[in-house]
């Protein structure tokens, strides 16, 4: 009887620890610093720069270059924007809350390089009207 519950808890134990999978990073959000996303900005040409807030918050003040599309657009439009899921995107908000909801939403729809850099008001790079 005693070895049943000990080939009982071994076979709960592969259950519970061998069916996790190893995902190695692999379609997951890769959260930086805004110093890290200034210097990609800088030194990258063939990223997006996605800003998820509202448009009066756009137009008040984004990253040059930026692409809007507001975080309770993602589902609908997300296709439509961003084309290619394998483009390595930049998302940012104004603190940072928000764009680490439409980060997890853009690997959850199957964007493979997904990059939160949090928030605006810790960017220090150029924005621009």
């Amino acid at each position: 009887m005693r070895a049943y519950g000990v080939i009982l808890i071994i076979v709960m134990g592969m259950f519970m620890f061998g069916c996790g999978g190893n995902n190695d990073g692999v379609n997951s959000v890769k959260v930086i610093s805004a110093t890290e996303g200034e210097s990609m900005i800088k030194n990258e040409s063939d990223i997006i720069i996605l800003d998820v807030r509202t448009e009066p918050e756009y137009e008040s003040g984004h990253i040059k270059g930026a692409v809007l599309l507001p975080l309770d657009e993602i589902s609908k439009r997300a296709q439509e924007v961003l084309k290619d899921k394998n483009k390595k995107i930049l998302i940012y908000c104004r603190s940072g809350s928000r764009s680490n909801r439409a980060a997890k939403l853009l690997v959850d729809m199957g964007y493979n390089n997904v990059y939160d850099f949090g928030g605006i008001i810790d960017y220090k790079g150029e924005i621009e009207k």
